[in-house]
């Protein structure tokens, strides 16, 4: 079927006026159409390490799905624990990436589809699709080997929301019997896991978990010696690297929210499953890629077995099953209870009798609790806190205001001796028991210990603990201890103070670095062995010698003691460097400083330090630099260094040149001023996540140069260590690799761009089809592609030769770009033929239609006014020809992939030829039909 061009048929009918203007409108209508904008998809990340560390490890990801799916910007955001659940409730992130046992808890409450992909992780450079937890202690902690040997420790973990940092090690744990709440203490550190890690480094924790990986990760980034810890528990698997304490678990899940669409979800796992191709995103998140889905089954038995979200609810138990199950258990409980109320009877009788007696033990109870409430007063009126323990039952009563020195409230402790022996330092706990039972051995009048206790928030506190026992049994054992607990941290702290201000003072003295001279009117009362060490002279033999031996000339003794004097009687201490001669006449470089103590006697205080070594070592170090600075200068590239807090310190004299700015003007960020600015933000990512990981990189910029024109440079960055493996901040090196560059873009023209018209060739049509053709799918609207053929093309080529056709191609094909949007594609297809590709059009056809008609009809008015072309015809002087071209166009609309490419362009083709047979200077529109 044949569609004639409306707007043609209405010309010739004579409604000319009317039809320029509706064009007219649709013209300006759709000269302002709107660009689509990419969609943002966010992806959200569990931050089982530093979040920035998180964001920098999973940015690249978002890239690598970024570049791989067209139409749609990936974000990620990392989350702790609590904030993962949230986004995930609002529907704030479209996918997220967590530890599989919160995926399984989201999945209970969020109905979370099945995971798209499982993490495929590289430890110690091989792929592992599994993890587990690690339970470690000091290596100097010897009492600590086994699991069992966790039962009175402190351990530390991030949260219990932690999988592989809490979870397993409590499974594993339980296992063989052990409660952490019963068994152990517990300090949670929050994310993330290098916290746990340095609250075992630290002393505050005698056990850490966290999940496998992060005790090499931190090792790695130089946070860590793992010679200083120990694993406990630990397991072997095959092919699996890393330290392990418990069981393999299959790794993290990569899952889509319910709102997500599935065509988004394939298009993202294919990425993911297409990532091992990619070693450059791989290597930058240090993974291995993405596996098909694991079965987490595993960790919802895990979950159920620790009675954790989601199968922390109790399970559904009727009154039907209770009966069904305990009916003779019931039969027995109504005829015990019936036998009970019988004997309730005779009880009452006989209390009755007994109500007189315990009146009266009432009234003596009443009596003895006023008195000990007095005393009780009494005690914590002073501020002291009251503790009564009775031996025989192990019951002690603590009064409010010794819970309120440890930060605990009345209800928060029982009255039980464990409620302060589980509270006692470990390191005090013997003391205290033999301090105790030295008072229950009449070896003492009264007990008293100083001892640390455990307060709520994790602290300790000093606590001075006082008691005697009151009451005693008839086998001579004690029955009843009545003591005062009173807080005496600050008098410990003022005592640790003043003990190690003297010890200072006495290492100050004593210092074999630091010399210590008092002098008085300029000859020695006292030196230290430090500085009778460092000018060669024995003990004591200084005593009373002058001052003048040590300078090396009068002069110089003179000098210094009149700017010495001068600075004391102003109140200020005099230093200077200078050089003192040693007993051999040696000389020795000294830093000294100098105060008086008396102005009366004139007694003054020597601090004198060898220098010797520095001096030498800067004298060394100024040669160093100078030959560094002379071998840069004198390299053919472009040279530059930085400190390891990424601030650029240095460029060669070539970088200047390049440049043709000062170092002053490059110093710190001002070389980023000349990066292109369509570089600089992929340059300060690359630089950023090479700092963070300390690790060589290489890439490619545009660097502007002296004359304003940008050149393509390759920048290589090394790390720089110091002799200790301390990182100092990279040295780098730039390459002009700019003719590679124009020889790379020169190889693409000519493989995608027509050399006459540098239009789409063939090849890049077809890429653009697609894309269209993609384009079209996704967003539901029609496309066209119309065929041009150039009418009366070859009487110009047969007359004038090839080169006046060369320029009206030039002209069409410039005139066939003004006459369509910037989203099109204008391409040639060979010779005098030319297509036009029309995207997003509309949802509706029929107008999809009338807007490719409108644009077509432009097209061929545009290319049917006069060329006007300039030859050279035989070698003679210009000749001006005018020459008329009309066009036949043949369209063919299209939705998404309904036609392949073939049958689309051949549709069209017959069009045009349509138009040709038609009279020429046509515009034909081609229905499926009449294939």
């Amino acid at each position: 079927m044949i569609i004639r061009n409306p707007f043609i048929r209405q010309a010739r009918s004579g409604q000319v006026i009317r039809i320029l203007i509706m064009l007219a409108g649709l013209a300006a209508l759709f000269s302002f159409s709107p660009v689509h904008a990419d969609r943002v998809v966010k992806i959200g990340v569990l931050a089982f390490r530093p979040k920035i560390q998180t964001m920098t490890q999973w940015q690249h990801l978002a890239g690598v799905l970024t570049r791989g799916i067209p139409g749609h910007r990936f974000e990620i955001e990392a989350y702790s624990f609590s904030e993962l659940d949230q986004a995930v409730a609002d529907s704030s992130v479209d996918f997220i990436f967590t530890n599989p046992g919160q995926f399984v808890t989201m999945n209970e409450h969020a109905q979370l589809a099945l995971p798209l992909a499982t993490l495929c992780d590289e430890e110690a450079g091989k792929p592992v699709s599994s993890y587990g937890g690690v339970i470690f202690t000091l290596a100097a902690n010897r009492k600590i080997q086994t699991l069992r040997d966790l039962t009175g420790t402190t351990i530390a973990a991030a949260s219990k929301d932690s999988l592989g940092g809490y979870q397993m090690q409590v499974f594993e744990m339980q296992e063989i019997g052990l409660q952490i709440d019963r068994d152990a203490g517990l300090i949670l550190t929050g994310m993330p896991h290098d916290r746990v890690v340095d609250a075992v480094l630290e002393g505050r924790a005698d056990v850490g978990f966290v999940r496998t990986g992060v005790l090499e990760d931190m090792a790695a980034e130089r946070k860590l010696d793992l010679s200083r810890l120990r694993i406990i528990n630990q397991k072997y698997f095959t092919e699996f690297p890393v330290v392990i304490s418990t069981q393999l678990y299959p790794e993290w899940p990569f899952a889509a929210l319910p709102h997500v669409e599935e065509y988004l979800s394939r298009h993202v796992t294919a990425a993911l499953f297409n990532l091992d191709h990619n070693r450059a995103a791989t290597r930058a998140m240090g993974i291995n890629g993405f596996v098909v889905p694991a079965d987490y089954s595993s960790i919802a038995e895990l979950l159920r077995a620790l009675h954790l979200p989601p199968f922390d609810g109790p399970p559904k138990f009727t009154i039907g099953d209770v009966g069904a199950r305990y009916r003779w258990q019931l039969i027995g409980a109504v005829i015990a209870g019936s036998s009970i109320l019988f004997l309730l009877f005779r009880l009452w009788i006989l209390n009755r009798r007994l109500n007189t007696e315990r009146m009266n033990v009432i009234q003596q109870q009443l009596l003895l609790r006023e008195s000990e409430a007095r005393w009780q007063f009494a005690l914590e009126g002073a501020g002291d806190g009251v503790w009564d323990w009775n031996a025989l039952t192990n019951e002690v009563f603590f009064s409010r205001r010794w819970k309120e020195m440890l930060g605990y409230s009345e209800e928060e402790i029982g009255s039980t001796l464990d409620e302060w022996d589980k509270r006692v330092h470990p390191d005090d706990r013997e003391k205290c028991l033999a301090d105790l039972d030295a008072h229950f051995q009449g070896k003492t009048p009264v007990y008293k210990n100083e001892h640390r206790m455990l307060c709520k928030d994790g602290s300790y506190r000093w606590i001075l603990d006082r008691g005697r026992v009151i009451e005693w049994q008839p086998d001579g054992k004690p029955l009843r201890i009545v003591g005062t607990h009173s807080d005496v941290t600050e008098r410990r702290r003022y005592q640790s103070k003043i003990e190690q201000m003297l010890a200072e003072q006495n290492a100050m003295l004593e210092n074999q670095l630091v010399g210590i001279v008092t002098s008085r009117n300029r000859k020695i009362v006292w030196a230290n062995p430090a500085f009778e060490k460092m000018l060669g002279y024995e003990k004591g033999e200084l005593v009373g010698a002058p001052t003048r031996q040590f300078y090396s000339s009068e002069e110089t003794y003179q000098s210094v003691g009149k700017r010495a004097h001068h600075e004391h009687k102003n109140g200020k201490i005099f230093r200077m460097q200078l050089e003192f001669c040693r007993h051999d006449g040696e000389p020795v470089w000294v830093d000294l400083s100098t105060a008086r103590l008396s102005e009366k006697n004139n007694e003054t205080l020597w601090a004198v330090i060898d220098i010797t070594q520095q001096r030498n070592a800067e004298i060394a170090l100024r040669e160093s630099e100078k030959r560094f600075h002379l071998m840069a200068d004198s390299a053919p590239v472009l040279i530059w260094m930085s400190e390891k807090d990424g601030q650029r310190s240095f460029f060669n004299r070539v970088w200047l040149t390049f440049t043709g700015r000062t170092l002053e003007q490059e110093l710190c960020g001002g070389w980023m001023q000349g990066v292109h600015p369509d570089d600089l933000s992929f340059c300060m990512e690359t630089f950023e996540a090479a700092f963070a990981a300390c690790r060589e990189f290489s890439l490619e910029y545009r660097l502007r140069r002296c004359d304003g024109e940008f050149f393509w440079v390759v920048d290589h960055g090394v790390p720089r260590y110091d002799e200790k493996g301390d990182f100092l901040g990279f040295i780098g090196s730039c390459i002009d690799i700019t003719d590679r560059h124009r020889m790379e873009t020169v190889t693409r023209e000519l493989a995608n761009y027509d050399v006459l018209t540098h239009l789409p060739n063939r090849r890049l049509l077809s890429d653009r089809l697609i894309q269209t053709m993609a384009g079209s799918k996704r967003s539901g609207e029609y496309a066209a592609l119309m065929i041009i053929d150039l009418d009366n093309f070859k009487p110009l080529n047969d007359t004038f030769g090839h080169a006046a056709g060369d320029l009206l191609l030039i002209e069409a094909a410039s005139r066939l770009k003004s006459c369509v949007r910037e989203i099109d594609t204008v391409a040639r297809f060979g010779g005098d033929e030319f297509i036009v590709i029309l995207s997003d059009l509309g949802v509706e056809e029929e107008s999809a239609i009338s807007q490719a008609g409108i644009v077509a009809e432009r097209i061929r008015i545009s290319l049917a006014d006069p060329y006007v072309l300039a030859i050279h015809p035989n070698g003679r002087q210009n000749l001006s020809v005018e020459h008329r071209c009309t066009s036949s166009i043949g369209i063919v609309m299209f939705l998404g992939h309904e036609d392949n490419q073939d049958e689309i362009i051949e549709r069209a083709d017959t069009a045009m030829y349509q138009a040709k047979k038609s009279g020429r200077n046509q515009v034909v529109f081609q229905s499926r039909a009449v294939l």
